[in-house]
């Protein structure tokens, strides 16, 4: 079987499928749209909370400090434990109400 040199740039693909697709899709599967009309249970909170809230964390973690030194290893050994408590006191506050 010969392979040419732009094999290696085509879209993968399981069982006929190609990958990007079902990588497109997957999201609006797991996290529907709720209407304005349900009841939010737990689930839905979680899910739109993460969904909403992770991103700004995030990008407040990238545009915080000083930008100009682009200095990223002092800032991974932070991440993880900022981020858990910024979720937990986010998501007590959100349940006390």
């Amino acid at each position: 079987m010969m392979v040419s040199f732009f094999d290696q740039f085509a879209s993968p693909s399981f069982l006929g499928i190609p990958l990007i697709a079902v990588a497109i899709a997957l999201p609006w599967v797991l996290f529907p749209t709720p209407p304005s009309r349900w009841v939010n249970n737990r689930l839905i909170t979680v899910q739109t909370w993460l969904l909403t809230g992770l991103p700004i964390s995030l990008y407040f973690l990238l545009t915080w400090g000083d930008m100009i030194e682009h200095c990223w290893y002092p800032r991974q050994q932070n991440f993880s434990p900022l981020l858990t408590y910024k979720a937990f006191s986010r998501m007590a506050s959100r349940l006390e109400h």
